[in-house]
């Protein structure tokens, strides 16, 4: 086999696999739905611990709790020997619903290393590692207490249970996974579902799927500063801490990312729009969007009147004024005239914007021009008056 080694406890109910040694008197079995306890209420705890790999020295076990109720789990490190031959050894965690110690097992003796103020409940995600002397305990990836030891040296990563009372067990562990510590920070996670868990855990770890987690309710997550596009659940997990035990797994930022998925399934176009989207609705008037696109209508309400849409496109047109004027018409694509300008002003504004008229002419090409430029003399007084008035600008 090869590290992380892991178990789902899955199967009839009777004894664990081949793969773990019972160290205790009082045997920790399956309990055929998927969790790990005792046959029984008894006088003390079932212990197991790994045999079927190699573990160096710096290890880790963690598990998650399906039931903590009257009874008690352990979660070991460095575990060897049995209790029968007065030989076991451990470092773990012990745990009941209302206290939590590290401790140390050795020559059939319990030590007490550290009380921690941390109280363990079903869901959370729980781990010991050893490193050197030092033994630390995490909950849901942050630790919550620490001790010092030399005493035992070697031995494999394990976990039990006490069923202490009752006709159901009131402990039980519903997954566990034990490997050596990575050399370079990891990070773990777990979703649970109805078939199973799927974890991710470490350092280049490895994955474990009982049935596909994408409906599974998120036990807890823990991300380190960085994480591989590979990584389950969602790929935009950085620098995001804990995340707590609430929500599913299509809560979490990315709907459309399965528990085994990748970067690429991460958020949709629609997404993106509606991420821009205020809170209180969509954009539902004329008005909002001509806010969005001009950025000139400070308040909510209709366009009054078609001068305010003028004067924010050209500037010009002073508040009295009407866009629908000849004159004003003229302000707009010249901007050089007063309201009460004259149709000679017209013509001089006409010169200098388009240098057409700069010399003597026919009078015929000037009302032309006349024309063309302001569009507004188109009957035959209008025609007259403009025509004196320009002979006596040329003649001038």
């Amino acid at each position: 086999m090869a590290l992380p080694a892991s178990d789902l406890f899955s199967g009839a109910a009777g004894a664990v696999s081949a793969s773990w040694t019972q160290q205790t008197t009082f045997n920790a079995t399956l309990t055929g739905s998927g969790a790990l306890s005792q046959a029984a209420a008894s006088g003390g705890e079932g212990f197991v611990y790994w045999n079927a790999d190699t573990f160096s020295a710096d290890q880790y076990s963690q598990c998650s709790l399906s039931v903590l109720a009257g009874g008690l789990f352990y979660l070991g490190v460095r575990g060897s020997g049995t209790e029968a031959a007065v030989t076991a050894k451990r470092y773990h965690l012990a745990a009941r619903a209302t206290s939590t110690s590290l401790e140390k097992r050795t020559g059939g003796v319990t030590s007490t290393l550290a009380s921690l103020s941390a109280t363990i409940v079903p869901g959370d995600l729980v781990r010991i590692a050893v490193v050197g002397t030092a033994i630390t305990v995490y909950k849901n990836g942050t630790s919550i207490g620490t001790a010092t030891d030399s005493a035992i040296s070697t031995g494999t990563p394990g976990v039990g249970a006490q069923w202490s009372s009752g006709t159901t067990p009131d402990a039980a562990v519903d997954w566990w996974e034990g490997s050596d510590v990575p050399t370079s920070p990891g990070y773990q996670r777990i979703a649970r579902n109805g078939g199973g868990l799927v974890l991710r855990n470490g350092a280049g770890g490895t994955q474990t799927n009982a049935s596909d987690a994408a409906s599974g309710t998120v036990s807890s997550v823990a991300a380190s500063d960085t994480l591989a596009a590979d990584d389950s659940e969602t790929a935009a997990l950085v620098a995001v801490g804990l995340l707590g035990e609430s929500g599913t797994v299509a809560d979490i930022s990315t709907a459309a990312v399965a528990a085994v998925g990748s970067a690429a399934e991460s958020l949709t176009a629609a997404d993106s729009v509606a991420a821009q989207m205020v809170a209180s609705g969509a954009l539902t008037e004329a008005l909002s969007a001509a806010e969005a696109s001009t950025g000139t209508l400070a308040t909510p309400g209709a366009l009054v009147d078609t001068l305010a849409v003028v004067e924010a496109s050209v500037g010009s047109l002073a508040a009295g004024g009407a866009a629908s004027d000849g004159l004003a018409a003229a302000d707009s694509a010249i901007g050089g005239l007063s309201l009460s300008g004259s149709v000679a002003d017209t013509l001089s504004a006409v010169e200098s914007s388009s240098a057409v008229l700069t010399e003597p002419g026919a009078t015929v090409d000037t009302l032309a021009a006349v024309e063309a430029a302001t569009g507004a003399l188109l009957t035959s007084a209008a025609r007259t008056e403009a025509l004196a008035a320009a002979e006596t600008e040329i003649s001038t």
